[in-house]
C-alpha cells in the first residue's frame, strides 16, 4: 500500500545524493585547480602541504617583521624579515 511512497522517497533521497556528489566534484576539481596553479605562479616546485605551511609561515614572518619596522623596533624587524624572506627562498626555489 505504501510502497509507491517509499519508492518516491527513496527516489528524491538519491537524487539529493547525486546532485550533492556532482557539486562536491566540481568544488574539488575547481580548489585543484587553483592551487596548482597558484603552485606555478609562485614557483613551488613541490606543492604538497609543508611547503604550503612553509610558505604561509615565511609570508607571515616577512608581514610580522615589516610591522615591527614601522613601529621602529629595528632589531627584531630585522630578523624576522629576513628569516622570512630565507624561508620564502627555500621554499620557491
Amino acid at each position: 500500500m505504501f510502497e509507491w511512497l517509499g519508492e518516491a522517497l527513496g527516489s528524491i533521497i538519491a537524487a539529493i545524493g547525486r546532485l550533492a556528489a556532482a557539486i562536491w566534484d566540481g568544488v574539488s576539481g575547481a580548489l585543484d585547480g587553483f592551487f596548482d596553479g597558484l603552485a606555478r605562479g609562485v614557483g613551488l616546485q613541490n606543492a604538497d602541504w609543508l611547503a604550503w605551511l612553509l610558505l604561509a609561515f615565511g609570508l607571515y614572518l616577512i608581514y610580522s617583521g615589516l610591522r615591527d619596522l614601522f613601529r621602529r623596533i629595528i632589531l627584531g624587524g630585522l630578523i624576522k624579515f629576513l628569516i622570512g624572506c630565507a624561508l620564502m627562498t627555500y621554499v620557491v626555489s
